[in-house]
């Protein structure tokens, strides 16, 4: 009972030490569609589209708005591209950026890529969605990272015990109007939140990129937003819904197109809102880690007053005049940012007292059983054992209130127990003796 009683102690003073050690920082988000970057087509030239101008072009843009975590779309299917972006744009000024692995779908020629601030995030999975559930193919691979959040404000330790991660979706669905592209629009969504369903717990999810929709009626933003299974719905963080294409009431969020005569970019003005940023409720409600900041999100140089007209015509001063003319020459697309605030050393009963959670406690008793009482009754929970590294070691079954933890190496232990009901999870740290 002695060194049980000494497992009880160290716990309350880990769950001591991780309430009084909090952390919080800023990360930033961006997402780019790149148009055509180093990938030539009829209209989109080595001439008009050339990759060393829009290395320049990109550059000004990028050093402007420094993001830490950025998505892009429509870059030529090549990783030298990538590694291109990485070093002659984004790491000119800090060597601080790094890229994923490349993903390519069949018969694709313009792809997704994520770079990210490694001071600030790490990538601890990544896999794409190519299929619906019917097995419909997907015109353009999906892109689903697990990132984890990093703070060089607390030691290597404690970043193990309370990394917080967000899962993170980017994409580029089929574009143009009519019901043929509409119904790719479809599958790719369905196919989305069928896969997210099928392999992950409800949680922390953001979803970024080009996705061609004109309203918010079309099936496509129905399957982000209105799932069946709600824990997984997806949420405007400016709640900006409605029919946006070629609507003035929509102007100020409007991302294509920075210009009114055709080339390589489209023409018609800026009347589409095309380009988003989504977030899970977990995240518009600060319901863990990981939550939206108000009023950070925006599509940078969009003041409103660009209604089927060019960017950089009248002036432009929502930024600096050198950003305005190079996001003109850079893409039709506008990029899309938003910030938000990631917590280190959670302190669980505070936020569990915000979000109004019946927790439940976990103790391990003299077998090593570990235990699960709640106040809440008809509660159905998903458990996960995971390591201080973040590996996920197990996934029991309770039998009555408890599962067994024999199995298990002496050491701490994350306990992650989902609420199916509710979708609201918590975290809670074991030592086995």
């Amino acid at each position: 009972m002695k060194r049980i009683k000494f497992a009880f102690i160290l716990l309350f003073f880990l769950s001591g030490f991780s309430t009084l050690a909090q952390v919080k920082d800023t990360v930033r988000i961006m997402h780019y569609n790149l148009l055509y970057y180093g990938e030539a087509t009829t209209n989109c030239t080595a001439n008009n589209n050339s990759v060393n101008n829009k290395d320049s072009y990109l550059k000004t843009i990028v050093n402007h708005v420094r993001p830490d975590i950025f998505t892009i779309n429509e870059m030529g299917c090549n990783s030298v591209y990538a590694r291109r972006i990485r070093d002659l744009v984004l790491n000119t000024v800090d060597s601080i950026y790094e890229l994923t692995t490349l993903q390519v779908g069949s018969s694709q020629n313009i792809c997704n890529m994520l770079f990210y601030n490694t001071n600030k995030v790490k990538v601890a999975s990544q896999e794409k969605i190519t299929t619906a559930s019917n097995g419909t193919s997907i015109v353009r691979a999906i892109d689903l990272y697990e990132l984890q959040f990093l703070s060089t404000n607390l030691s290597e330790n404690h970043i193990q015990l309370d990394t917080p991660s967000t899962n993170f979706l980017t994409m580029h669905l089929k574009a143009s109007s009519g019901t043929a592209n509409k119904a790719q629009r479809e599958v790719a969504a369905a196919g989305v939140m069928e896969y997210l369903e099928a392999n992950n717990n409800p949680g922390n999810y953001i979803l970024s990129g080009d996705l061609n929709l004109y309203t918010h009626t079309e099936k496509a933003w129905e399957n982000f937003t209105d799932w069946t299974a709600a824990s997984y719905n997806f949420y405007d963080p400016i709640n900006r819904v409605g029919s946006w294409g070629n609507n003035s009431s929509f102007a100020d969020v409007h991302t294509q197109s920075t210009h009114t005569s055709q080339g390589c970019h489209s023409s018609g003005g800026m009347d589409d809102r095309f380009d988003f940023i989504l977030a899970s409720k977990f995240i518009m409600e600060g319901r863990g880690s990981v939550t939206y900041i108000p009023g950070t999100y925006k599509a940078l140089g969009q003041d409103g007053n660009r209604f089927n007209g060019r960017l950089d015509t009248p002036t432009n001063n929502s930024a600096p005049s050198e950003v305005i003319s190079a996001m003109y020459n850079m893409s039709d697309h506008l990029p899309v940012i938003m910030d938000v605030e990631v917590l280190f050393g959670q302190a669980p009963n505070a936020l569990d007292e915000v979000n109004q959670i019946v927790k439940p406690n976990v103790w391990v008793d003299s077998e090593r059983n570990i235990n699960i009482a709640s106040r809440a009754t008809n509660v159905d929970y998903l458990i996960e054992v995971i390591s201080t590294e973040g590996k996920l070691i197990s996934s029991p079954v309770l039998t009555g209130n408890a599962f067994s933890g024999k199995e298990l190496n002496a050491g701490i232990y994350i306990v992650k127990i989902l609420e199916k009901n509710s979708g609201i999870y918590t975290n809670h740290k074991i030592i086995i003796k």
